[in-house]
C-alpha cells in the first residue's frame, strides 16, 4: 500500500459511528464526490471504519462503481476487513479498469454522438437554406405575378385613354 492510502490527508471529514476519518480532496475530485455523498453512503452501506481509514480509494470505487447493486456494495464493503492484501490489490484493479473501461466507452459515445449531431446540423442548415429560398422564390413570384397585373391594369388605362370618345358632331376636338 502507498502512504498516500495509508495516511489520510487533511479535508473533509466522515463521521460514522464513533470514527472520524478526513476525506482526502484528491479522492473527491477525482471522482466526482462531495465529503456529503461520501458520508451518505459510508452510513447506508456500514462501512467499518477499517476500511474507511485504510482503503478511502476503494470505498470511492465501490461508491462510484455502475456494476454493483447495493447489495454486492454492501458485500464487499463488509468482506474488505478480511481480505488479504493480494485480493484487494485484483480488487482495486479489477475497479479501476472498470472505471477506466467505462470513461474510454463514454469519450467514444460522446465523440459519435459529435460527429451525428455535426452531420445533422449539415443537414438542418441545408433543410432550413432550402426553405428560405423556397419562401423568397414564392415571395418574388407573387410579386411578378402583381406586377403584370398592375402592368395590364396600365396598358387598360392607356388604351381606354388613346381610343378617341365619342365626340358630338360638329365640334372639333
Amino acid at each position: 500500500m502507498s502512504d498516500e492510502q495509508t495516511t489520510p490527508p487533511t479535508g473533509a471529514q466522515t463521521t460514522t459511528g464513533d470514527a472520524t476519518t478526513p476525506i482526502d480532496p484528491k479522492i473527491l475530485h477525482d471522482f466526482g464526490l462531495t465529503a456529503q455523498q461520501i458520508t451518505d453512503m459510508e452510513t447506508k452501506y456500514s462501512v467499518p471504519a477499517s476500511v474507511r481509514a485504510g482503503y478511502p480509494d476503494l470505498v470511492a470505487l465501490l461508491i462510484k462503481t455502475e456494476s454493483m447493486n447495493p447489495e454486492e456494495r454492501e458485500y464487499w464493503f463488509q468482506v474488505l476487513p478480511i481480505m488479504n492484501d493480494e485480493q484487494i490489490v485484483k480488487l482495486r484493479t479489477i475497479l479501476v479498469n472498470e472505471r477506466e473501461q467505462l470513461k474510454k466507452i463514454d469519450e467514444e459515445y460522446n465523440s459519435e454522438i459529435g460527429k451525428i449531431n455535426q452531420a445533422h446540423k449539415s443537414e438542418w442548415n441545408a433543410f432550413e437554406a432550402q426553405e428560405k429560398r423556397k419562401i423568397l422564390s414564392d415571395a418574388e413570384k407573387k410579386h411578378e405575378e402583381q406586377e403584370t397585373e398592375n402592368e395590364d391594369a396600365l396598358l387598360q388605362k392607356l388604351q381606354n385613354v388613346d381610343e378617341p370618345s365619342e365626340v358630338p358632331a360638329g365640334d372639333p376636338p
